[in-house]
């Protein structure tokens, strides 16, 4: 496994460059990704970075609300309208045909597919379309890989035999955003060992999410996440109830999407339903996060789903807030227990209302973790961090002739 540092030279097990002819055109560099907004959140300031850097930068994704930032940057945005869910033969075909006319149209040299599907569906269509060098990214093994259905199992057994064939070449590269991840694809076979980079998350600004000072009549507890049952929101829930019967005036807030192609999802009557009992506020989708951590005093994600490292909790230690998520693979490498935060078991609603109660009467506690995690993100999460260790793989799969600018390690 490659663990890329920001002045660390560069592996040696990269393939050699292909061939030392002068070329005069840019790099190009495609990002696949589901949902623009998705692409906007969480990998946008790689492309800012690979653009910096020398790379022409292009975006296949379903056009949604992000559009017009996404070419007002300077990308180049492909339609691709990727359908949700597990793999399907029926409509995924229809969507490799038009991956692979985009991949042999625009001739990318590096590809950056995001998340197991679409890295899957990815590799194929670069493939036969000759691409150079794929780059899969994934952030989390997701539900397809801690869900315990029977459907889930079978397709998850599926896909594992899929990844074993489908990865297995030398131009095939994968991030990942937490080392037990990576352990646990290189020990069912699915990558080899040296296929595998390490690079965690997807950084965090520290200049857009800083402390300010919440200023509540009543503490707030929030969680921000998708509506899965599986980000343990259905605890959150329970544990505001625990509170409210007790006399406890915090509030507790949800704030995100719906998610109803997932086979998991909350659904939207259910939240409504929640809400109305008094129990909990849901806020829906914002666009404003560095704004609502702001108002929040504790940051909760009691999580079972397969995470990398959940950017909502990158974004909590930013702003200086405390932490409650579970000890589980990615939650566990930015909350430190005692530290910047409180570890608890999964599936536990008493051990999470438990964490918040000391949390929420602990002042002095709450106020050294919010100081800690703000030194964690920006000792080791900032987002300039991530992209340079990204543009230094980027960098080492290009042939000579197209090498990047010698300052790009910083343009991020």
């Amino acid at each position: 496994m490659k663990i890329f540092r920001d002045s660390s030279p560069l592996p040696s097990e990269f393939p050699a460059a292909r061939g030392t002819e002068k070329c005069s055109r840019r790099p190009r560099l495609l990002f696949y990704v589901n949902v623009d907004w998705y692409f906007w959140s969480h990998r946008s300031h790689l492309a800012h970075a690979a653009q910096a850097a020398g790379f022409d930068v292009f975006v296949a994704t379903r056009p949604g609300p992000k559009q017009r930032q996404i070419e007002a940057a300077g990308f180049h945005l492909l339609p691709v309208n990727t359908p949700r869910g597990m793999l399907n033969p029926r409509t995924d075909a229809a969507v490799l045909r038009q991956l692979t006319d985009l991949f042999r149209t625009h001739a990318p040299d590096i590809v950056h597919n995001v998340t197991v599907r679409n890295s899957l569906l990815g590799t194929w269509a670069a493939r036969r379309a000759d691409v150079p060098q794929i780059v899969n990214a994934f952030a989390g093994l997701g539900y397809l890989f801690t869900g315990s259905g029977l459907r889930t199992r079978i397709a998850r057994h599926a896909i594992s035999q899929v990844m074993r064939t489908t990865f297995n070449r030398d131009n095939i590269h994968v991030i990942l955003q937490n080392a037990e991840d990576f352990e646990d694809l290189v020990r069912a076979r699915m990558i080899r060992p040296k296929q595998g980079c390490l690079i965690r998350g997807a950084g965090v600004c520290p200049h857009t999410f800083r402390p300010v000072k919440a200023a509540n009549d009543r503490p707030i507890v929030l969680l921000a996440a998708r509506m899965l049952y599986s980000k343990g929101i259905a605890h959150f829930v329970e544990t505001a109830r625990r509170f409210r019967t007790a006399g406890n005036n915090a509030r507790f807030i949800l704030v995100g999407r719906t998610d109803p192609d997932n086979p998991d999802h909350i659904p939207l009557q259910q939240l409504q339903e929640w809400q109305e009992s008094g129990a909990i506020e849901w806020w829906g989708s914002r666009d404003d996060m560095p704004a609502v951590i702001g108002q929040a005093d504790i940051v909760c994600l009691p999580t079972w789903y397969g995470e990398g490292l959940p950017k909502v909790l990158l974004e909590a230690a930013a702003c200086g807030r405390p932490i409650v998520t579970t000890d589980i693979r990615g939650c566990h490498d930015i909350c430190r227990h005692e530290v910047n935060g409180l570890l608890i078991p999964p599936e536990n609603p008493a051990a999470l209302a438990a964490a918040i109660t000391r949390l929420l009467t602990d002042d002095e506690f709450r106020r050294k973790a919010g100081e800690a995690g703000r030194q964690i993100v920006l000792n080791e999460f900032a987002q300039t961090h991530v992209a340079a260790r990204t543009m230094d793989l980027y960098r080492s799969l290009l042939p000579a002739q197209l090498s990047l600018r010698a300052d790009s390690r910083r343009a991020a």
